[in-house]
């Protein structure tokens, strides 16, 4: 509960956004992040967020991710959040209940979508770090950039350095498909570990090598599975099943 000196600076500005956001009946969820204060509204099209966004305290406002964002900045919002929830008579709500209140009023393709981007984002940050590195290898190591030689030619102590580098940009994609079963696991409540073992198995060394088999170099071995017959080939740089 907000004391009486935060109530009494903040309430006159949480009364106008629960006004402009269609009143306390149009209102869903709330929580609230280090500068937002997050509300998930019945319809969105109720909310003025251009005369919210111009409220004593308000630096901005805008729907996103089908919930509606008000910034306050950081301290401010905590503040008001505690003043926001007593007036609007609701319970407090963490940032993941706020988002699956947004997730069902999409429809089954946006779930389906969400669902699958949730997957990758804990995984695109391995992924811009290797693209850094093979943007930074290629350029140590590409001709005609700085003349005739490559840079690596031009000085051949940081050949070392630059076949390092090289390593760590490709790391990632030896276990790809370890990472996203892992990170699909978590994502559908799983145990992270038992989606860890399931990518070693895709990845197992007695499976023969994708890329090898891809371009023509190993033959896989077929086995018999209760009638039907499979190639014994591992998931090398795949991130949907085949």
């Amino acid at each position: 509960m907000a004391n009486k000196k935060i109530k009494s600076k903040y309430l006159p500005a949480v009364k106008e956004v629960i006004r402009l956001i269609g009143g306390k009946e149009n209102l869903q969820g709330a929580a609230h992040c280090a500068t937002r204060l997050r509300l998930v509204l019945k319809d969105n099209s109720l909310a003025d967020t251009k005369a919210i966004g111009e409220l004593d305290f308000v630096k901005g406002s805008f729907v996103a991710g089908d919930q509606l964002q008000i910034i306050f900045g950081a301290g401010t919002v905590n503040d008001v959040y505690a003043v926001f929830v007593e007036e609007a008579g609701i319970s407090g709500m963490s940032l993941g209940d706020v988002k699956q209140q947004s997730a069902q009023k999409q429809n089954a393709f946006q779930r389906s979508i969400k669902a699958l981007s949730d997957v990758f984002v804990e995984i695109i940050p391995g992924l811009l770090a290797a693209a850094l590195l093979m943007g930074l290898t290629g350029l140590l190591s590409q001709k005609g950039i700085f003349g005739p030689q490559s840079v690596v030619e031009m000085f051949p102590v940081i050949a070392g350095f630059n076949r390092f580098i090289s390593i760590m940009s490709t790391g990632i994609f030896t276990i790809l498909p370890l990472l996203v079963v892992y990170s699909a696991t978590k994502r559908f409540g799983g145990n992270p570990v038992l989606g860890l073992v399931l990518g070693a198995i895709m990845l197992h060394p007695d499976l023969a090598n994708a890329y090898l088999v891809g371009n023509g170099t190993v033959k896989p071995e077929v086995i018999n599975l209760f009638g039907l017959k499979v190639s014994l080939v591992a998931f090398q740089g795949v991130l949907l099943l085949r």
